[in-house]
């Protein structure tokens, strides 16, 4: 299972259509605290992959767990969400997940470079993906490092 987290999911609709062409089953997950909700009680039994944008809506601004406050402005969301799940579920993360950005936000940029170090979490830039086969492709190749990992 591909988790893609991301609050503008359709617009990367011809990405996620090639995973499921290529046998994967995919959820889309259109904000922070619904990810959270569904992901940090997930087993770590089977194949999973979980795609997080950095800049990430939340629910309900009044309500979520992830405030501007906590997320500088909204725009470092997608970070909090997977710190709270490495927290919360240790057997699925970070080991599962992959963070993507568009950011030009320096500050934004370096923080999420900073995690992706720390966690040893793949940083995709949406830019650098040039196709849906392109996006699959990694996908295909980031579950394999994940596999060969497994049977050591």
């Amino acid at each position: 299972m591909i988790y893609f987290i991301d609050e503008d999911a359709t617009a990367f609709g011809a990405w996620l259509l090639e995973l499921e062409l290529r046998g994967r089953e995919v959820e889309t997950i259109a904000n922070a605290d619904a990810a959270f909700q569904m992901l940090c009680d997930m087993p770590a039994d089977g194949e999973r992959l979980v795609v997080i944008d950095v800049m990430l809506a939340v629910a309900n601004p009044f309500t979520t767990q992830f405030p501007s406050e906590r997320t500088d402005g909204s725009l470092e969301t997608g970070l909090f969400l997977l710190r709270d799940l490495c927290e919360q579920n240790t057997q699925v993360f970070p080991h599962a997940a992959i963070l993507l950005t568009n950011t030009t936000n320096e500050t934004t940029r370096r923080s999420a470079v900073t995690m992706s170090r720390n966690l040893r979490v793949p940083l995709w830039e949406k830019s650098t993906i040039y196709s849906p086969v392109d996006f699959a492709d990694r996908v295909d190749a980031r579950l394999a490092e994940l596999s060969a990992g497994r049977s050591r």
